[in-house]
């Protein structure tokens, strides 16, 4: 059993030594580790990446002539990761553009029907969803039948005694040193601050390292396609 909001709130009142057990204590606690742990949570890690599948029975699903897919519920899509498809075995990523280079590359009539190559994410009044920049093709449907997307999922905030990050479990411990500087701000505490502002810094930065460690992939810091716009829009990794 992994440590859960409870376990955390014992351990941030052992670090700060505030114990009392009124309500609005109590409140501020978890509050400030519900915080921190949105805060390490939300690092573009392994552990925050979910995979959908659209085939035309999924659900969202994905059907030929539509060039709108609706994104995952469950867990709830936050932002995209990667979208592709694999012909012959081989990926072929369908990549992610701003509105306006989309727009300069997309054809939405019936007649362009055919195998996505861009596609771009919209808010609408009520959710988010996907555009691609081709209707899908009869033929993509059936004969490649399959569109994955990786995901990003939305942080659930911790509000029960029971409820665990997302954050590996090994890596839960962090949160409380991200709390604790967390309370000291909110109190005024300049001792606390000062002596938790080391320990939350080492805490993000094992989050970090964590992640790195089990992809071995180094973080990028720069435009995938490379400095130029004219590159970062035109690169692809197939031939059409």
């Amino acid at each position: 059993m992994g440590l859960s909001l409870g376990n955390l709130n014992t351990r941030l009142q052992f670090i700060i030594q505030d114990k009392g057990s009124a309500s609005s204590l109590d409140t501020d606690r978890v509050n400030a580790l519900a915080d921190a742990d949105v805060e390490l949570s939300s690092i573009k890690g392994f552990w925050h990446v979910r995979s959908h599948d659209y085939t035309t029975t999924s659900a969202p699903a994905m059907s030929a002539n539509s060039q709108t897919l609706a994104v995952p519920t469950s867990p709830a899509f936050e932002e995209p990761s990667v979208l592709y498809y694999r012909q012959n075995g081989a990926p072929r990523i369908v990549r992610f553009l701003g509105h306006r280079a989309w727009l300069l590359r997309s054809n939405t009539a019936a007649a362009q029907a055919s195998y996505p190559r861009w596609a771009k994410v919209v808010q609408t009044a009520s959710a988010k969803v996907l555009h691609l920049d081709r209707p899908l093709s009869s033929d993509f449907v059936s004969q490649i039948g399959t569109l994955t997307l990786d995901y990003f999922i939305e942080i659930t905030r911790l509000s029960a005694p029971g409820d665990a990050s997302l954050l590996p479990d090994s890596l839960r411990h962090h949160i409380v040193a991200y709390a604790a500087l967390l309370w000291g701000l909110a109190q005024g505490d300049q001792l606390l601050v000062a002596n938790m502002k080391v320990e939350a810094e080492r805490a993000r930065e094992a989050v970090l390292r964590y992640d790195i460690e089990h992809t071995s992939e180094p973080r990028q810091i720069r435009p995938m396609g490379g400095y130029e716009p004219q590159d970062a829009a035109e690169a692809v990794d197939e031939d059409y």
